[in-house]
């Protein structure tokens, strides 16, 4: 079973809303840039087009994320970060969604072959909304470490396998 075979049977079994073949190829073609960087540009595409299926292809079947704020430490794998997006996506009271990534401080091959490491990449997610009959607004502010790897399947594409997430100014 390929990359995309496999979103496609993660997504319908969790029923996220929306699934449409055709951009999952969009996307899967976008990361497959030149550099391991490609893959904040798809992640913050994919957001902004609340795209589950190319989300889907974009984090690696072992995706983990950790995310520090002061002594609390949470963690998501692959079904649940798809399972979170998807309800923000399919929620009828945002209306939008923006992600924007700044310059990674350092970005560096990893110990393994084909993979590389984004190291702390600044992150703004602003999502806006209605509810009560006025519009809400949130911003967050997060610095990112992702853990990037090139895979073949269906063709040379950036997955992101890892991402460490903590506020700004905590190292």
């Amino acid at each position: 079973m390929n990359r995309f075979e496999l979103a496609l049977v993660v997504l319908s079994s969790i029923a996220l809303p929306a699934l449409v073949a055709a951009p999952v190829f969009a996307e899967a073609h976008v990361c497959s840039g030149e550099r391991p960087e490609s893959v904040l540009r798809c992640y913050a595409r994919a957001y902004a087009h609340r795209d589950s299926a190319a989300l889907a292809l974009l984090l690696a079947r072992d995706y983990v994320a950790v995310e520090s704020s002061g002594a609390k430490q949470k963690r998501l794998d692959y079904g649940d970060a798809l399972r979170t997006a998807g309800r923000l996506f399919g929620s009828p009271k945002v209306a939008w969604i923006e992600v924007q990534f700044g310059k990674p401080q350092a970005v560096r091959a990893a110990q393994e072959p084909e993979t590389w490491i984004l190291r702390h990449v600044p992150v703004r997610v602003h999502v806006q909304g209605a509810g009560a009959g006025r519009l809400l607004s949130r911003e967050v502010h997060k610095l990112l470490t992702l853990w990037v790897r090139l895979e073949a399947d269906p063709q040379p594409h950036y997955v992101i396998f890892r991402e460490e997430r903590r506020d700004p100014g905590r190292e």
